[in-house]
C-alpha cells in the first residue's frame, strides 16, 4: 500500500505545479488520508474500496451525497469552508485523471486493511539504535542486540499519549524532512520510553 500511496501523492504534487493547477496542492494530503481510510474501513470488500475511493471526486467538488449504491454519502461530519474544485475545471480534470486511472483502480481494490509498513519502519529504527550500521558486530553480539531490539520495541510499541500536569493531552507540530519543512503536521506527544528489566528464560 505504501507504494500506491506515495505514487498518488507524487503524481498530485507534480500535477499541482502545472499552470492553472496550483489548487491541487491543497488536496494532496486529503487524498492520501482518504486512501488510508478506504483501506482501514472497508475490510476485504474490493468493490466497496473502489466506491469509497472514487467518492473523493465528488467530495472535492463539495458534493457529499449520491456517490454510489454501496457508499451513498460521505462519512465525515460537518466541515468548514474549503477551497473546493469546480467540477469540469482544469484542476478537477487533472485530478480525476490521476484518481480514476485504470492502473490505480486495480490496485485500490487490493489495498490491505492490516499490513502497513509504519511499524516495520519503527522497528528498523530501534534495530539501528541497538546495532548501528557503522559498527561491525560479530554474530553473537549481533544476535543479542537483535533480541534487545525486539524486547525494547515490544515494550514501547503501544505507548500512551502524554498529558500535562493538568491532565490535558499533549501535541506537537512536526515538519517532515520529506516535505523540506514546507508543510506541518500535528502529532501526539507520547510518554517516555521505558527500559524495564528483560528476563529471557
Amino acid at each position: 500500500m505504501f507504494v500506491v500511496f506515495t505514487g498518488v501523492s507524487k503524481k498530485l504534487e507534480t500535477a499541482s505545479k502545472k499552470a492553472g493547477c496550483q489548487s491541487l496542492q491543497l488536496w494532496v494530503k486529503s487524498a492520501s488520508n482518504h486512501m488510508y481510510w478506504v483501506a482501514a474501513s472497508s475490510g476485504e470488500d474490493s468493490e466497496l474500496k473502489l466506491d469509497k475511493w472514487k467518492s473523493i471526486m465528488n467530495h472535492i467538488a463539495d458534493k457529499h451525497t449520491g456517490h454510489s449504491d454501496r457508499f451513498p454519502k460521505c462519512a465525515h461530519g460537518p466541515i468548514g469552508e474549503r477551497c473546493w474544485l469546480e467540477a469540469g475545471s482544469k484542476p478537477y480534470k487533472v485530478m480525476d485523471g490521476i484518481i480514476t486511472s485504470s492502473y490505480l483502480l486495480r490496485d485500490i481494490g487490493q489495498l490491505s486493511p492490516l499490513y502497513q509498513t509504519y511499524y516495520l519502519e519503527v522497528f528498523h529504527n530501534v534495530v539501528n539504535h541497538f546495532a548501528p550500521k557503522s559498527i561491525h558486530f560479530f554474530h553473537r553480539a549481533m544476535l543479542v542486540r537483535m533480541y534487545l531490539s525486539a524486547l525494547h520495541f515490544n515494550e514501547n510499541s503501544d505507548k500512551q499519549q502524554a498529558r500535562t500536569k493538568e491532565g490535558r493531552l499533549q501535541w506537537r507540530v512536526n515538519y517532515p524532512k520529506a516535505k523540506k519543512g514546507a508543510t506541518a503536521a500535528v502529532k501526539q506527544v507520547k510518554v517516555e520510553n521505558t527500559y524495564g528489566t528483560f528476563f529471557i528464560y
